[in-house]
């Protein structure tokens, strides 16, 4: 079996409504560490998700929410190191 074909969760669904609700509640709840290892893994799992076959669009819309987040983050930790 290939990573591709053992990929499996909420990446393989294309499920952005779940990937959203990680992300959130790893930013409110200041987790920079598991927002970084996240982030890196979902990425991945987005690639896989495309050589799979998944819709293209809804892929780029994943990725789309990582950089959002990501910025969200960064201004959310900044406010709060002063």
């Amino acid at each position: 079996m290939n990573p591709e074909q053992a990929l499996t969760g909420t990446f393989a669904r294309g499920d952005i409504a779940t990937v959203r609700k990680h992300i959130d509640a790893m930013c409110r709840k200041q987790l920079a560490e598991a927002w970084t290892v996240y982030k890196l893994l979902g990425l991945h799992s987005v690639q896989l998700a495309k050589k799979n076959g998944l819709d293209a669009e809804l892929l780029e819309r994943i990725r789309k929410s990582f950089g959002i987040r990501q910025r969200a983050q960064e201004v959310f930790l900044k406010r709060n190191q002063t």
